[in-house]
């Protein structure tokens, strides 16, 4: 699915954007099979956050595991530890916990039961620990692991409308892709 020409139009006015906005998406749309990154950067998944932004329904498997707002602090508790071992230490010091975590106890909770606020709170808590954990991985160079984690943590965040997270997620990402070149 490609954005209206319309609709890019008005985010790049609407953005500041001085047309770059524009001329990415008629990159994105020209190419015989759109490209999935223009110089390394992920350009179809930036257009489709910043063009398609509505968030979907949060909506778990229904597996076993019933998910409260209880789990969802824990997640977001186990985050600002994590955070703050990266802060005072480095990202080296949390990334396997980090990894670990998302892995074994956050993730699994996205298959949960839970209600629709909750799953917003739950998505925007795992999207905020991905993103952390891609920040750790940045941080001592697995930059291909960072950038999966970015894209998994912007996913995330877009299916629960959390806005200022993937904001956030594309500065890192385009800080990363400055890096990088």
């Amino acid at each position: 699915r490609r954005p209206l020409p319309d609709v890019v139009r008005r985010l790049d006015v609407a953005l500041d954007a001085d047309g770059a906005l524009t001329l990415l998406a008629r990159q994105v749309t020209s190419a015989a099979t759109a490209p999935e990154r223009l110089d390394g950067f992920p350009a179809a998944e930036v257009l489709e956050w910043l063009v398609h932004p509505r968030p979907a329904p949060c909506v778990g498997t229904g597996h076993s595991v019933q998910v409260g707002s209880r789990e969802v602090e824990a997640v977001r508790a186990t985050v600002r530890g994590l955070e703050a071992i990266d802060h005072r230490f480095g990202g080296g010091h949390a990334r396997s916990a980090a990894v670990h975590y998302l892995e074994e106890r956050a993730g699994p909770l996205l298959a949960g039961s839970f209600t629709d606020r909750v799953g917003r709170e739950l998505f925007s808590a795992v999207a905020e620990l991905t993103f952390k954990t891609g920040a750790m991985a940045y941080d001592v160079g697995s930059h291909v692991s960072a950038r999966q984690y970015f894209l998994r943590a912007l996913d995330l965040a877009r299916s629960c409308g959390d806005r200022a997270l993937g904001g956030k997620i594309l500065a890192l990402m385009s800080h990363q892709d400055n890096f990088l070149d």
